[in-house]
């Protein structure tokens, strides 16, 4: 394989990757906006979650995004996601702008 095959290959499972990832926080969040839970004082629990679940679960409460209310007892808070989300996007196209940087200078170094 050449280096732009490559880097085609690693870019289409990262992608793939990516979608996977953020589709399963997706439904956390539609799972916490369904029930409500916008307080600590309508927090809800999330049983039986799977390692992935928990993971992603873990990085929104880092973020702020799902608070913890009490035992196992989750709330979203909106305002706190909104900031993630604009994060992330400013994260993506810096790593879409290196990416295609990287991917020219090979192109035109080869």
């Amino acid at each position: 394989m050449k280096t732009p095959e490559i880097l085609q290959l690693m870019t289409a499972l990262l992608t793939a990757a990516a979608s996977i990832i953020m589709s399963l926080e997706q439904k956390l969040v539609k799972r916490l906006r369904r029930q409500n839970a916008t307080s600590p004082e309508a927090a809800v629990p999330l049983p039986n979650l799977r390692a992935i679940s928990r993971w992603r679960l873990t990085r929104l409460q880092t973020a702020g995004a799902v608070r913890g209310a009490g035992t196992d007892a989750y709330y979203f808070h909106e305002e706190s996601y909104r900031a993630l989300r604009r994060k992330r996007v400013r994260r993506a196209v810096t790593v879409a702008l290196v990416i295609a940087a990287a991917a020219t200078a090979v192109y035109f170094l080869r």
